[in-house]
């Protein structure tokens, strides 16, 4: 017998277990460790016990779904999945409806969802069940960038993140994916606990300004949590005014740059499918793709 019930802190060792037997299925998500998960659990906007649903088989866990509450634009993002071994069993459907009751009790207008491209069962399952294809992102990779040092255009420095600067990092970020399709926009609390307690050290956010200080870029890296050799840009981006002036590329080769001076021999990426400027940086920089994320909507009044 399969219980379908709420999240409770003692379950972290086994929905760990979980997520690590998941992945090699679902390719979606990095590899995390106890320590790191109880910090994305204690992240502002996140309510483990009332947003995480876990179906609970005599006391193992075989799946679960986590609920993300992006409400000031509207929507819900649900991830989760179920262990190979107990598909077909009716269980993906239960967590489902659990997570879209959720969602719908929170006054979320529409859930999304993130699928692997090469998982076709997971995609069928969700357009079965109404949801439809919205976006694709792509996950980029870079092994070799050989020397392609930063050039600051004249005027400008880079300069890393010290303390007191979580008000600007918070304005700048905002202002750069105000426009970006999915975008939720921060708070200085949230940028503060990223960058202090998930994403450490705060000196992998970099920034790009102009001599008279004005923050018009940034590039935010940070290390693999379980594996020291990746590294990853997490979000960068250029305040709109400042586009066109080559800040993008100048910025995202320092924090390259940053992470190859920490012995990290592979970083990644996620941009948005859609985004051509960004992806033409990112390929000029040797980047190149190495997964696709398909993203499905479905409005919560169609329950």
């Amino acid at each position: 017998m399969t219980t379908i019930r709420s999240f409770q802190s003692d379950d972290i060792p086994a929905y760990v277990h979980l997520i690590s037997e998941l992945q090699p299925v679902d390719q979606l998500g990095a590899a995390t460790s106890e320590e790191q998960t109880r910090r994305l659990l204690g992240r502002p906007r996140c309510h483990p016990e009332q947003d995480i649903f876990v179906a609970d088989e005599r006391g193992r866990l075989t799946g679960y779904i986590e609920v993300h509450r992006e409400l000031e634009i509207g929507r819900l993002v649900l991830t989760g999945g179920v262990h190979p071994a107990c598909r077909r069993r009716g269980l993906g459907s239960r967590l489902l409806e659990a997570g879209l009751k959720c969602g719908s009790d929170l006054g979320a207008k529409r859930a999304h969802v993130p699928v692997a491209e090469s998982e076709t069962g997971s995609q069928g399952f969700l357009e079965n069940r109404g949801f439809t294809l919205v976006r694709r992102q792509y996950q980029m990779g870079l092994t070799e960038c050989g020397n392609l040092p930063p050039q600051m255009p004249a005027g400008y420095v880079v300069d890393h993140f010290a303390r007191g600067d979580e008000e600007s990092l918070c304005a700048i970020q905002n202002l750069a994916f105000a426009e970006h399709w999915g975008f939720c926009p921060n708070t200085v609390e949230e940028v503060r606990y990223m960058v202090n307690v998930v994403c450490p050290p705060a000196e992998g956010v970099l920034f790009i300004s102009s001599d008279r200080k004005k923050k018009a870029g940034y590039c935010w890296t940070a290390a693999h949590p379980t594996d020291s050799r990746k590294g990853l840009v997490h979000m960068m981006g250029v305040a709109p005014d400042c586009r066109g002036m080559g800040l993008g590329r100048a910025v995202l080769l320092a924090g390259i740059e940053y992470l190859r001076s920490r012995g990290i021999d592979e970083i990644g990426l996620t941009v948005d499918c859609e985004n051509r400027a960004a992806l033409a940086l990112y390929q000029s920089a040797g980047f190149t793709r190495t997964a696709t994320t398909l993203w499905y909507e479905r409005g919560l009044d169609a329950q």
